[in-house]
């Protein structure tokens, strides 16, 4: 690299991050979240919210224990929501089991 073009090579850097930092807001926008707290049965990856919403597990730790020990079971469940289409996944931050 010369040094006549390493200005070049830097207008060029600044305008790539000016042009993310104006585009990343978007994108977020895009899949929009929002905070929940829902009852419902746990079946096979997802759960099925007494108000007849699904919502898809998130496969961390928490999701995965909800799969494998809760299959079938009520649980009320706090979580975040992330819309992707028509598709609702759930983060699970915390939940109980519900006896009925």
């Amino acid at each position: 690299m010369n040094q006549r073009s390493l200005p070049h090579y830097l207008i060029l850097l600044f305008t790539g991050i000016f042009s993310l930092a104006l585009v990343a807001p978007a994108i977020g926008q895009l899949y929009p979240e929002y905070d929940v707290t829902v009852t419902g049965q746990v079946r096979h990856g997802e759960v099925i919210a007494d108000n007849g919403e699904r919502y898809f597990l998130m496969m961390d730790d928490i999701g995965t224990e909800l799969i494998e020990s809760y299959n079938g079971r009520t649980v009320r469940l706090t979580g975040t929501v992330r819309e992707q289409g028509d598709q609702k996944t759930i983060i699970v931050h915390w939940f109980t089991l519900v006896e009925r």
